[in-house]
């Protein structure tokens, strides 16, 4: 997605310089309604996968913070290669609502909790995947596996570097697309 994400940043881009360099041009017209048109879907593509929609077996949890303290909701499913999913963030006895991701095939699934410091406070291993709604209390567990905890400290960090630079991606290309929009509105009210 990060790729994606780029691509269509660097066309807007394109477009922004054609549009500042050039006089009146049918292709530059062309150009900048496909860059529009293209970043704008792609935009619509990234929300609508990034839900429930056609999934074949999701399994949603329902969760309640139960600690004193904020924490981050994620979940890590293992299929051939493990693949982290983030729910939220829930403040001292906030409820989550439906938190949902694809289990289908599957062999578990863990539910993790970390909280500001980036600790693991709390990670539950879900093997039978026959239920498709869990409902979890949060609380703050002492004695967890050392192996589980290194692997999803690991898995974390690197889903959130990801997300967070596919964040700053989204926001870049929105801002561009609005330059792109009012520059284009310019030129056609200057002449």
């Amino acid at each position: 997605m990060e790729a994606l994400l780029i691509s269509i940043i660097n066309l807007t881009i394109v477009s922004i310089f054609l549009i500042l360099f050039k006089k009146k041009s049918c292709l530059l017209k062309t150009i900048a309604f496909i860059s529009i048109s293209f970043s704008v879907t792609v935009l619509c593509l990234f929300y609508l996968f990034n839900n429930s929609f056609g999934a074949s077996t999701p399994v949603n949890i329902k969760s309640k913070n139960e600690t004193n303290q904020t924490v981050e909701i994620y979940s890590i499913v293992f299929w051939d290669e493990p693949f982290v999913f983030y729910d939220k963030k829930l403040n001292p006895n906030e409820k989550s609502t439906d938190f949902w991701f694809e289990v289908d095939g599957a062999e578990k699934f863990w539910l993790i909790a970390k909280n500001k410091k980036g600790e693991i406070i709390y990670l539950k291993e879900f093997s039978n995947l026959e239920s498709t709604n869990y409902t979890e209390k949060i609380k703050e567990v002492k004695s967890l596996i050392i192996e589980n905890i290194s692997i999803s400290e690991t898995l974390i960090s690197k889903f959130d570097k990801k997300h967070s630079t596919e964040r700053k991606l989204f926001w870049i290309n929105c801002l561009l697309i609005f330059i792109l929009l009012i520059i284009s509105f310019r030129k056609k009210n200057s002449r």
